[in-house]
């Protein structure tokens, strides 16, 4: 059980205990009461949220091979634009299509043995980054890539575009937490809550989550299944809390 803390005096408890600093809070006369320094009570609150996933971003692509550059290059320029009509036709629309890297480089033998050595083809490839509003729209897309020609998956990426609103979700559940405690601490010394004295705000998740997903191969009509699952945001908040009767 997380331990809350106030400035007068240490108060032993089964349920908890709280660290005073300062003056005791013992009935003092009324010109001793009028110089004591207000008295604190600091608490720990913390509170974790479910994140669900509302972006995926898909990597994928193609590599082509032929004996001369320029064939590779033609080839692998039609196998992409076959993935691009593939992709738009399951709704994805052309501006969330980007092309992400293209490369074309020579092929040489395994066992080389001349030098420099025989360039024996050239391999061409060209991959597309693809953000998808809709997380259920991963394994289609995948589908429909893969069946118009696409041989190069690089994997996929699950995002939340606008945590702001988690952030305070969380924010508020840690801070009623915090304030729950200090409410339990304070009851048994007929004490309450007078303000807020300060408060610091920590955050130990973040907006990203890690993928789920397989692909399957050499499965006849096999879906790709893509799973986002969830994350989880976790904060922290201290507050210090000025208290008195």
């Amino acid at each position: 059980m997380r331990t809350p803390y106030r400035n007068a005096a240490v108060v032993a408890g089964a349920a908890m205990a709280l660290a005073v600093t300062g003056f005791l809070l013992a009935p003092f006369a009324s010109s001793t009461s009028s110089t004591t320094s207000p008295s604190t009570l600091t608490v720990e609150g913390q509170a974790t949220v479910n994140m669900k996933p509302n972006q995926a971003v898909v990597s994928l692509g193609d590599q082509e091979s032929a004996k001369s550059a320029s064939l590779a290059m033609a080839h692998s320029a039609e196998v992409t634009q076959a993935i691009i009509r593939a992709v738009e036709t399951s709704g994805v629309p052309a501006s969330e299509i980007q092309t992400g890297g293209l490369s074309l480089n020579p092929v040489y033998p395994q066992n080389a043995s001349s030098n420099p050595p025989t360039v024996i083809g050239y391999q061409a490839s060209e991959s597309l980054t693809i953000t998808l509003t809709s997380t259920a729209l991963a394994g289609p897309v995948l589908d429909a890539a893969t069946a118009a020609g696409s041989n190069q998956i690089n994997g996929v990426t699950f995002n939340i575009t606008d945590p702001s609103v988690l952030y305070r979700q969380a924010f508020a559940a840690a801070i009623n937490d915090a304030h729950s405690q200090a409410q339990a601490a304070l009851a048994p010394e007929h004490e309450k809550i007078l303000a807020i004295h300060s408060m610091t705000l920590q955050n130990n998740g973040s907006g990203n989550t890690t993928p789920e997903y397989a692909v399957l191969t050499n499965v006849p009509d096999a879906s790709v299944p893509v799973m986002a699952g969830e994350d989880q945001l976790s904060v922290q908040v201290t507050v210090v809390y000025s208290i008195g009767r």
